[in-house]
């Protein structure tokens, strides 16, 4: 899967995956904020603003793959890595799949707990 993502600064490698329903641009201010400081990529979940949309469901294990998959096409062996809500869910794919690779990692606005039957109906 090839994702769209943005690619700023240089330094330790800081990824911050958005929530649902956006895209990359709303990470615009961290991506300047911290693109002095460290390496920051900002990449697009597939099915989202300029990522390629892939037929049936993704699961959160398929965004994650998706974004390990892009770190190891740039050579990105160790990151820290922030995500929001959804971006959340996704980030402890990640760490759960690849402890030693991430050297932090950050949730925000998301749960551990499993989705009730009506919320999948509604995110549906």
């Amino acid at each position: 899967m090839r994702l769209a993502y943005d690619d700023a600064g240089t330094g330790h490698r800081v990824v911050l995956i958005h929530g649902h329903p956006f895209d990359r641009t709303m990470r615009k201010p961290q991506l300047a904020a911290l693109s002095d400081r460290f390496r920051v990529l900002v990449p697009d979940l597939r099915g989202f603003g300029e990522s390629p949309v892939t037929p049936g469901s993704v699961t959160m294990r398929g965004f994650a793959a998706d974004i390990e998959e892009l770190l190891d096409d740039l050579g990105i062996e160790t990151a820290a890595v922030v995500g929001l809500s959804m971006g959340g869910l996704v980030t402890m794919e990640m760490a759960a799949a690849q402890p030693d690779r991430y050297w932090a990692i950050g949730l925000v606005a998301t749960t551990m707990q499993p989705p009730t039957a009506d919320e999948r109906v509604t995110r549906r």
